[in-house]
């Protein structure tokens, strides 16, 4: 997390624990939250920033699931990545098949009916505003869901 408020939006929607990876080591910090094993997955949002650290943060076997990145290339050491025997799998939604779609929507729709999953709706805009809505969740000022009224 980037900041407390961050953070603390991430401990209220259910999470165990957050890193302020501006102000913390996050491998150290991973490490000592996993008793020193490292985590199995990790869903990374900007592969190009956090390549590096996959070889010291995964646990052997681990997988990291990329659907994101700020830059055009990522890249990390081969040798402690293959030591350890990561992987990362490639991932966009618009590519699921019609049985993996719907595997996803009703796993989603069973974890929010059992309050496994709270979305936290920071802003409701009409469907008009809808480039100045992408704008504002690329500049950050929404913490959580933009929803667009049709």
């Amino acid at each position: 997390m980037s900041s407390e408020a961050k953070a603390a939006h991430a401990l209220d929607a259910g999470a165990d624990a957050t890193i302020d990876y501006k102000r913390e080591d996050v491998a150290e910090r991973v490490l000592a939250l996993s008793g020193g094993a490292g985590v199995d997955r990790v869903v990374d949002i900007d592969l190009s920033t956090t390549a590096p650290l996959l070889p010291g943060i995964l646990a052997p076997g681990g997988l990291c699931a990329a659907y994101g990145s700020n830059g055009p290339a990522a890249s990390m050491l081969f040798g402690p990545a293959i030591m350890r025997g990561i992987a990362v799998r490639w991932f966009i939604v618009y590519e699921l098949d019609a049985a993996q779609r719907a595997m996803a929507v009703g796993t989603l729709d069973a974890w929010l009916r059992a309050g496994l999953v709270r979305h936290a709706v920071a802003a409701r805009v009409p469907l008009a505003d809808c480039a100045a809505a992408h704008d504002a969740v690329e500049a950050g000022r929404y913490m959580g869901n933009l929803v667009l009224d049709c």
